[in-house]
């Protein structure tokens, strides 16, 4: 790693940082025909209505300057379109706001929200982006214990008193990236009413909303009663619209929360293109008119069912996803980074170990659904090829 006294010690310590740089090498040292699963990119690509808009509009010469931080009105009504029809619920337009991807509204949300001795509490097998986050704000991070036994939900009750009222944020992921696992209704409404009692931010981050399996109902934030007075939900179009490249997000959520999130980045960045924001609007009510949800569902579904037959066969142990890009498999061999580097060397395959998603994933390591269809049956055949 880069050694100089302009590179804080804080960046260097941070255990996702130094895995990064693990698998950057693992790239390096990768034989010819490398598969790649370590990354969740797309591999359906994008509808023709949101790239035909784009092109459209980016030949308006009007186009091209900072683009509308509070959103075009296409894309706010479509949004709120979009919670009608498939989440039947109600969201007006002073409850949202575009950003320029998950990621970075999480730091954000981190910065606004909470800070020196405040705590931000999440599962400790979680997006490697809430630890990070808390790590820049200058909060405390508590690690709510998740495990396969609790299906990676958080068991509330485990949380100290002196910690539960020194904290300010709830980071939530379902479905779950990297296990899989899903969140129910119930649940959720626990929680809601922990963050009322609790004066608790509630950030659910739902990215792979609808990408759900065997037949799960997908589940809103905005659905559940109370939830817009101490929680915000996080969509991307990167999964469900397959537009990742163009780093186009919304949050939703209760206009007060909203107004102190907007009230900050307008003072600390710009909006998403404008040409993205209507090529957006356009992919969104394309989901529901094509009903791509559930066809991305059944897609990674079948992936899922053949990964795991073939885990099954070679004698892998694995958490069953019910939604999302990923399989969560147990190593055989000792820690995740070890059994990573035997699936390089003996496979030819790159995949994440599991302590890039906290201490508790170390046993185990990530595989990403998202590859061509070719890539996919060859994986397949490579780990038929193992002996473990």
């Amino acid at each position: 790693m880069f050694e100089s006294k302009i590179v804080t010690p804080r960046i260097r310590k941070m255990d996702q940082v130094e895995i990064v740089s693990f698998l950057g090498e693992c790239k390096k040292q990768a034989k010819p025909g490398l598969i790649d699963l370590s990354i969740g990119n797309p591999d359906i690509p994008p509808c023709p209505e949101a790239l035909n808009e784009l092109l459209e509009r980016s030949r308006d010469p009007n186009m091209h300057g900072y683009g509308n931080f509070n959103g075009v009105g296409e894309l706010l009504e479509g949004i709120g379109a979009y919670y009608k029809q498939v989440f039947k619920t109600e969201v007006n337009p002073q409850e949202i706001m575009v950003v320029r991807g998950i990621r970075s509204a999480i730091f954000d949300v981190a910065t606004v929200f909470a800070g020196s001795g405040d705590y931000i509490l999440l599962p400790s097998v979680s997006y490697p982006s809430y630890f990070l986050a808390t790590e820049f704000c200058g909060a405390s991070t508590y690690l709510i214990p998740s495990s396969e036994e609790s299906d990676y939900l958080p068991d509330l009750t485990q949380i100290p008193l002196d910690v539960v009222e020194k904290a300010k944020i709830l980071y939530l992921n379902y479905p779950h990236n990297p296990t899989g696992a899903v969140i129910t209704r119930d649940k959720l409404e626990e929680i809601v009413e922990f963050a009322h009692k609790n004066s608790i931010l509630l950030c659910y981050d739902n990215a792979y909303n609808e990408i759900v399996f065997d037949g799960i109902k997908p589940l809103s934030l905005m659905e559940i009663e109370g939830a817009r007075e101490v929680g915000i939900e996080l969509f991307s179009f990167s999964k469900l619209t397959s537009l990742a490249g163009w780093r186009i997000s919304f949050i939703a959520g209760g206009e007060a929360i909203i107004k102190e999130i907007r009230e900050y980045l307008s003072l600390t960045d710009t909006a998403p293109y404008n040409g993205f924001q209507y090529g957006a609007a356009v992919a969104l009510k394309q989901t529901y008119l094509d009903n791509t949800g559930a066809k991305l569902g059944e897609h990674y579904q079948k992936r899922r069912d053949e990964l795991i037959e073939v885990l099954e066969t070679i004698g892998l142990d694995y958490y069953k996803s019910m939604g999302g890009f990923y399989i969560w498999v147990k190593s055989p061999k000792g820690d995740g980074r070890s059994f990573t580097n035997y699936l390089l060397n003996e496979a030819n395959i790159l995949v994440v170990p599991g302590d890039y998603y906290g201490e508790d994933g170390t046993n185990y390591v990530r595989l990403s659904l998202t590859t061509s269809e070719d890539d996919f049956q060859e994986v397949l055949k490579r780990l038929k090829r193992l002996t473990l």
